[in-house]
């Protein structure tokens, strides 16, 4: 391994026990060598084996390539081993179970392949056991993953891991946290999780997952956060009230159906809801409208339908609000005050005028209201951080105010297929001149200072009819 320049003191007459990010005991043996984010580059040298003692090793977030040397099992001491953030290849080295000591394992974000074999059952002091984010590690997770029951942290995630989670893993009693998100796992989610009593979070999506939402979910009560989005999972989400400490809940992209089930609304903790891309049905509960820390909530591309609670509207926390692509109808509340950033309910059955002087708009970063029955002006006054614009395919009349040129973050605005009349300020064009503004689209003008003349025969037909 090649040193940083921080490393001055190594290689010296001074004692080992007295250089920088080496830690000794009574009897002068290193017992802690400790190297996170020092730009080492070169392999993993067996010498390290010699460190007997050795403790704790922390290489993390370096450039070491190579393998990992066998001849680490005689790192009998060793209890923490940190090898994450590097480019290190190769399989799981059979000389890390030999390390029976080992309560903390994390070689996540490697270059690592191969399968994990069934002697990992052999570290039966493993607290934590990081694996995650090499991408190519293959295989399925073996049952003697269930011998490590001193585990509380489990992370297998974005890898190439196949077949079923292992029931064996209902003896885990201690693990808090489980991430097995972006593998190729299939069946259903295993009814022997339900014993991990002290589990608060849970990461299963992006897999092949089937069957249902579990119904033993609602008994975990220590859950904090659960995201089992991007799965093949179908039926109705279950009730969920004794999830008390629950702040996120993702279960979008999958094939669920029936209608938000009201008890979400008692979930006072919940932040952030993500059930975009099902088919559910039915209204959104007034009291979901209602929860005091919610901030996230994306209900788009569903089936959802009813006027839209005036909760969301006057919320003191909702900052991002997805309702797209539903089958909402009725009319936006004439007063928003929610702090909204994202506010997106483009393509419903909405309408109505909209007054601009009445909405919150200080923060607003995106706003979509496209293909609704919106009418009104152009707002003329927008927020300093607003970069996304769209309300085409509506029937907002006017002119295209000259204020919209002041909004220098804006980089896309829609307001075709409107019935707008008049010219197009120079302010506005000059956002589509500007150097750091090639994205923006202006599907309303040619920047000739003059709306198209079919665009405007065809408003004007409108008009008449």
């Amino acid at each position: 391994m090649s040193s940083s320049s921080s490393l001055s003191l190594w290689m010296t007459e001074r004692h080992e026990c007295e250089w920088d990010y080496i830690v000794c005991d009574e009897f002068d043996r290193v017992v802690e060598l400790i190297l996170p984010d020092h730009h080492l580059e070169g392999l993993l040298v067996l010498e390290l084996s010699f460190l007997t003692e050795l403790k704790t090793l922390d290489l993390s977030n370096n450039l070491l390539k190579g393998t990992i040397p066998e001849e680490m099992q005689d790192m009998i001491e060793l209890k923490q081993l940190y090898l994450n953030g590097n480019q290190i290849s190769g399989t799981l080295s059979s000389g890390l179970f030999a390390l029976a000591r080992l309560a903390s394992l994390d070689v996540s974000n490697n270059r690592l392949v191969g399968t994990i074999p069934a002697r990992i059952g052999h570290l039966v002091s493993l607290e934590k056991l990081y694996l995650d984010h090499n991408e190519n590690m293959t295989g399925s997770i073996p049952k003697e993953i269930g011998n490590l029951i001193m585990l509380k942290e489990l992370y297998l995630s974005y890898n190439e891991f196949t077949g079923v989670i292992p029931s064996s893993m209902s003896k885990l009693f201690t693990l808090r946290e489980l991430s097995l998100f972006d593998n190729r796992l299939d069946g259903e989610i295993p009814s022997s999780l339900s014993s991990l009593s002290l589990l608060e979070m849970l990461y299963l999506d992006g897999n092949y997952l089937t069957g249902s939402v579990p119904l033993w979910l609602n008994e975990m009560s220590n859950l904090v956060d659960v995201r089992l989005q991007n799965n093949l999972l179908d039926g109705s989400i279950p009730q969920l009230s004794g999830l008390e400490h629950l702040e996120v809940l993702y279960l979008h992209e999958n094939e669920l159906t029936g209608s938000i089930p009201d008890s979400l609304g008692t979930l006072e903790s919940l932040q952030e809801l993500q059930l975009r891309g099902n088919s559910l049905t039915g209204r959104i509960p007034t009291l979901l409208a209602s929860l005091p820390l919610l901030h996230i909530l994306v209900l788009g591309e569903n089936e959802l339908t009813g006027q839209l609670p005036t909760e969301l509207f006057q919320s003191t926390s909702l900052e991002y609000l997805y309702l797209n692509e539903n089958e909402f109808f009725g009319s936006v509340p004439s007063v928003v005050t929610s702090p909204f950033k994202y506010l997106y309910l483009n393509m419903n059955l909405l309408m109505g005028r909209i007054s601009w002087e009445t909405w919150n708009l200080d923060q607003i970063e995106q706003l979509g209201m496209a293909d609704n029955g919106f009418q009104g002006t152009i707002p003329s006054s927008l927020g300093a951080s607003i970069e996304f614009l769209d309300l085409s395919e509506n029937s907002f009349t006017g002119t295209v105010p000259s204020q919209l040129g002041e909004c220098q973050n804006l980089t896309t605005l829609f307001l075709d297929k409107n019935a707008l009349t008049g010219t197009v300020p120079d302010e506005v064009c000059g956002l589509v001149s500007s150097s750091n503004k090639k994205d923006i689209q202006m599907q309303i003008l040619d920047c000739n200072n003059e709306l198209e003349e079919e665009e405007q025969q065809q408003q004007q037909s409108s008009t008449k009819d």
